[in-house]
């Protein structure tokens, strides 16, 4: 692709057809994931004003606006999975093994390690439903001349760069183009915000830089002459670089997740009930607390109102009533509880929405049977072995990428790992062991061998990686079967 020396903003910032539709869902989705200060900037946009609403009773209730966060709490949970446990890489050359070490530790040449890299990618999967990844070489001004050079210069690694589906402004068949806005510091002066407009297609990296003003996270003007000029279409920005990135194809890999999989699309309005109730909670509490002055006039036997006459009323009080009683009540009903009930269900149905959950939904259910634990289980392993196999795919495609930039060309990377979980506790393990006594001779070594291992681990689950091998050492590899819990003795003895 031919890139000219000069583009106009409007060509830059040209977008796809349903850029702007996406770009207000995730922005939505992005909110209620964050929560904190994010919500509390976008409050109005969640807690919409009644009809015929009093402005100043409306301002009243965004003061006391509240948010659970069980959108981050669920997700974190599934994240989780996928921070610990070992992933295998396979098929690459043992001469560029350092390389791809060095990339494992630090994919983003900032200390980004292999495993925050692979819940960076299935995090943008379930809240955006898509995610981008552009593999590059670190860049220097001075050209290696050969390989000694280059690990002397520290460019024989790779970058992972994670896009956001914001700064994906379009793609086509062969190329992408994305806008990446940065906060740059400056020892002398205010922070700016710098623009660039990143073409990556088949052949080449090209870029258009601008430093802007922003406004609501929108640019607004141009700063970069000195000037602050307001955007307008026919602005004219230069191209700032252009190179060829050395890739036999586009160096982006792209992933997209089926809607019945897309977790934030599947929880979005359930996520927008919890906010509206729980606020109604709230409103609801807070009246509940006010103190009602209660006035029950007299009433005859036929139930109407006497007529009482004022000059009975031995009082210079021109206001004073004679009643029945006067006094002051609390407020009472049964909404709280049934705002609570219906936050509690809502809560339940998020995770069951998304297979993870370790309690009923049901009302007035406080203890789940061993049996619909057991399937909860099973649930959650289904659909964490499916993540597992569509990450593992996608990160094998990214390390395919990572062996062409660090010049290992000829590597057929396989990954493993990613879709073995146990989600079993120390207590399930040592019930399993035990049930295994009667039968384990029959039991393959190598598997017995497994499940004490796991199990020697979670005791010292706080243990360093160092530890934790120390201790799988010490089991031996040919596994006798005949090895048992402390106390128990094989059958027939």
């Amino acid at each position: 692709m031919i890139y000219p020396d000069v583009l106009t903003y409007k060509q830059l910032n040209s977008r796809a057809a349903d850029y702007s539709e996406r770009e207000k869902f995730h922005f939505d989705v992005d909110t209620l994931y964050k929560g904190g200060r994010h919500m509390e900037a976008r409050k109005s946009d969640f807690l919409n004003k009644r009809l015929d609403e009093d402005a100043e009773i409306y301002k009243i209730r965004l003061d006391r606006f509240v948010y659970t966060n069980i959108f981050a709490s669920v997700l974190t949970r599934i994240l989780s999975r996928f921070s610990t446990g070992e992933i295998f890489l396979s098929g690459i050359s043992d001469s560029y093994s350092e390389a791809w070490a060095k990339f494992r530790e630090s994919t983003d040449g900032q200390g980004c390690d292999e495993h925050e890299l692979i819940a960076a990618l299935l995090k943008h999967l379930l809240l955006y439903q898509e995610c981008h990844v552009q593999i590059d070489k670190p860049l220097s001004d001075a050209q290696p001349l050969n390989r000694a050079q280059e690990q002397a210069m520290g460019l024989d690694s790779a970058v992972a760069i994670i896009y956001s589906p914001y700064e994906l402004l379009a793609r086509g068949d062969d190329w992408y183009k994305f806008l990446v806005i940065e906060e740059v510091s400056q020892p002398f002066g205010d922070s700016v915000h710098r623009a660039t407009w990143r073409f990556v297609d088949a052949d080449a990296i090209a870029e258009y830089q601008e430093i802007v003003e922003l406004k609501d996270g929108k640019i607004v003007a141009l700063l970069t002459t000195g000037k602050r000029v307001p955007v307008a279409d026919a602005l004219s920005i230069p191209i700032a670089s252009y190179r060829l990135h050395g890739f036999t194809d586009i160096p982006v890999v792209s992933r997209a997740l089926p809607d019945e999989k897309y977790a934030a699309g599947q929880i979005y309005l359930k996520l927008k009930q919890h906010l509206a109730v729980e606020n109604a909670l709230t409103d609801t509490a807070v009246s509940a607390g006010y103190v009602q002055r209660v006035f029950k006039p007299l009433q005859s036997k036929d139930d109407h109102y006497n007529v009482v006459d004022e000059s009975e009323l031995k009082s210079d009080n021109a206001h004073l009533l004679k009643a029945e009683s006067f006094k002051f009540e609390e407020i009472s009903g049964s909404s709280i509880q049934t705002n609570s009930d219906l936050l509690e269900k809502i809560e339940g149905q998020v995770e069951r929405l998304l297979c993870i959950t370790g309690g009923a939904v049901s009302q007035g259910a406080l203890v789940q049977s061993g049996a619909s634990k057991a399937m909860d289980q099973d649930d959650l392993k289904t659909l964490m072995i499916a993540y597992g196999r569509l990450v593992s795919a996608f990160y094998q495609d990214i390390m395919q990428r990572v062996g062409e930039a660090i010049g290992d060309s000829q590597a057929e990377v396989q990954i493993a790992g990613l879709d073995s979980f146990d989600l079993g506790s120390l207590g399930d393990d040592i019930e399993q062991a035990i049930a295994l006594i009667p039968i384990q001779e029959k039991v393959a070594p190598t598997a017995l061998r497994n499940l004490y291992v796991r199990i020697s681990q979670q005791l010292s689950s706080n243990g360093t990686a160092a530890e934790l091998e120390l201790i799988e050492s010490q089991i031996p590899e040919n596994f006798n079967q005949n090895v048992l819990p402390v106390g128990e003795q094989s059958p027939g003895q």
